[in-house]
């Protein structure tokens, strides 16, 4: 616990006095005001309890996080008023932020900031790249300007997602251009699963043999806040039009064993947390033995995420498991180096 405190004025302009001090176990984490000089307080397991000269104006509270909170000669209304501009005032700043980053969001994409990276999926039986992962990536001033989960989440939430599609589908459909594709080789692409509708499928063109394939990644983690019948269709009509897809971060969400016999995927990527876990004594590491054995039960393909260790890449092949990414075969890079060194 840090021993430094965040300290207000000792002062406070207004016409509301109170005294404010909050507590973690034994620790003062930060105050407001001059420290009390008419109370005592005593630790319980829930609450923080204190004894004044003045009881009437002493209000005691559970406070989950901090697990106490310690107001003292604070009027009931004074109390309330306090409650209700702190919470103001968290919402405009959380607001103030959210429409920050949009529009960073916005100019990013006038700008053209914004461009994909590859990285290889890998058949780790011979190591040659049956795939790629494209993957978003923020650049500013020919560097790296914020890292994915600081931006996708609310691209998400605001729709601007569909203009990374757009990107991300140019992007793939040039790639034969630049380099000669083996037919096997496929690209996969993030989608969030509201993305994945029937509109959405109907704005796509037919694929043939020809062209470069495209999957699908859909992410399973906000799958039980939709429609699941919809989404199948949805599915459905995609891999009628040449497109595949797949489940990403399988065990993450909700979805799991529920819908993966009832969604037409036979393909998952199963979440690096659980690759991590290979050979610990956790709970994680047990999950993963049941996913692997459920899905060859399936005869549902697994790609292994986040390999780093030649011990997890023993474990996977031990266990049937031969497509991965991760670093210890290669980091993402952008198109032109992955061009340089496709095989």
């Amino acid at each position: 616990m840090s021993k430094n405190y965040v300290r207000a004025l000792n002062s406070i302009n207004s016409p509301i006095p109170y005294e404010i001090a909050r507590f973690y176990q034994q620790n003062e984490l930060f105050s407001f005001g001059a420290n009390p000089s008419n109370s005592k307080a005593k630790l319980t397991e829930s609450t923080m309890v204190a004894q004044t000269t003045d009881p009437d104006n002493v209000a005691v509270l559970s406070y989950p996080s901090l697990k106490q909170l310690l107001l003292c000669r604070v009027s009931p209304l004074s109390f309330i008023t306090m409650v209700f501009f702190s919470c103001v005032l968290a919402v405009l700043t959380l607001s103030s932020k959210r429409s920050s980053m949009l529009t960073q969001i916005w100019w990013g994409i006038q700008r053209k900031e914004f461009k994909y990276h590859l990285q290889p999926i890998v058949d780790m039986r011979d190591g040659h790249w049956i795939g790629a992962e494209a993957l978003i990536r923020w650049y500013r001033n020919d560097s790296i300007f914020r890292r994915p989960d600081e931006f996708i989440p609310f691209a998400e939430h605001s729709g601007q997602v569909a203009e990374f599609n757009q990107l991300c589908m140019a992007m793939i459909e040039e790639l034969p251009s630049k380099t000669t594709i083996r037919d096997s080789f496929f690209i996969s692409a993030n989608i969030p699963p509201a993305m994945m509708t029937i509109p959405f499928v109907e704005t796509l063109s037919y694929r043939d043999q020809t062209q470069i394939k495209i999957e699908f990644e859909v992410t399973e983690r906000s799958f039980s806040k939709l429609d699941i019948n919809k989404m199948i269709l949805a599915m459905s009509d995609a891999k009628d039009k040449g497109y595949s897809i797949s489940l990403d971060d399988f065990g993450t969400g909700q979805t799991g064993l529920t819908y993966l016999s009832e969604l037409p995927i036979k393909k998952i990527k199963i979440d690096r947390r659980y690759i991590q876990a290979i050979n610990k004594d956790t709970v994680d590491f047990i999950i993963l033995k049941a996913i692997v054995e459920l899905c060859h039960s399936l005869k549902v393909k697994i790609i292994a995420e986040g390999v780093e260790t030649e011990e997890q890449k023993a474990w996977l092949m031990e266990h049937g498991i031969h497509y991965a990414q991760g670093w210890l075969f290669h980091k993402d890079m952008p198109v032109e180096a992955f061009i340089n060194e496709y095989r």
